[in-house]
């Protein structure tokens, strides 16, 4: 059993009250990617949710450490965009209570310095995880884009250039890499779903109340009983039928082929 977690949006970073700096981001491929994996959990930050509470860099690195602290993980795409600096104006230490900047003072002079790269920590705590990042570039070479995306060091990169529009996908493994090339944005996001998809395998999703499981396999065209299903789900999940509600376990509304297995609830 294994579960999906995306995450998308941009951060703000502390400079006085009432400023900051910010990575602009308002979570549409994060979204787009939910729609593929309707299973995984989408977590925004607020600046693409207003009822989100990931603010900063550090609230995003805690959230980040549950799923990490999660053994069920299998994949984490990271689609946030975080801020890459830190900055200090005049000396100041920043923060969101420092003193406020007076506009008839200007000018000011702001120190940026780089951020710790929090994608970092997900391979150095479970290199078991599957993780897929993003990598934006401003009229680069598919050369340069390649050698950056690769640079991340996870499992895939989606790199796009936002003024040629290449979109590239890269996968690494063992030190080889492999890439696709597309204009189309799109196709390049369902194949990071379906490669997400083959990672989780057949139990796809597990809460405290339900058990989600590809119980076809993906060979849709055939169709199955409820009772059948409900067996090979079961069977797929390593458990008795014992430990599910029949009458509360149900086809997925929103992925074809897949079983929703009701847990019983012991108290």
């Amino acid at each position: 059993m294994s579960n999906i977690y995306i995450f998308g949006g941009g951060t703000f970073g502390k400079i006085r009250n009432h400023l900051s700096l910010a990575a602009m981001a308002f979570g549409t491929t994060a979204r787009k990617l939910k729609q593929h994996l309707p299973q995984a959990e989408l977590v925004l930050t607020r600046m693409a949710s207003e009822s989100s509470r990931l603010i900063y860099n550090d609230d995003v690195k805690l959230k980040l450490q549950e799923c990490l602290d999660d053994d069920k993980t299998s994949v984490i795409i990271m689609n946030c965009a975080l801020c890459d600096f830190e900055g200090e104006i005049d000396g100041v230490k920043s923060g969101s209570h420092a003193t406020r900047l007076e506009s008839r003072n200007s000018p000011f002079n702001m120190t940026l310095t780089v951020a710790d790269k929090i994608i970092n920590i997900i391979k150095e705590q479970r290199p078991d995880i599957m993780v897929v990042g993003f990598k934006t570039t401003t009229r680069n070479t598919e050369d340069t884009m390649i050698k950056k995306a690769i640079r991340m060091g996870v499992d895939v990169v989606l790199a796009n250039d936002t003024v040629t529009r290449k979109n590239i996908l890269v996968c690494v493994d063992a030190n080889r890499h492999c890439y696709t090339v597309s204009d189309e944005r799109e196709v390049l996001l369902k194949e990071i779903a379906t490669m997400c998809e083959e990672k989780q395998g057949l139990v796809i999703k597990e809460t405290s109340s339900e058990v989600w499981v590809d119980v076809q396999y993906r060979n849709y065209h055939h169709y199955m009983e409820k009772d059948k299903a409900f067996t090979a789900a079961c069977r797929s999940y390593g458990s008795t039928q014992t430990h599910f509600i029949h009458l509360e376990s149900h086809w997925s509304s929103v992925m074809e082929g897949v079983f929703i297995l009701r847990k019983r609830i012991v108290s």
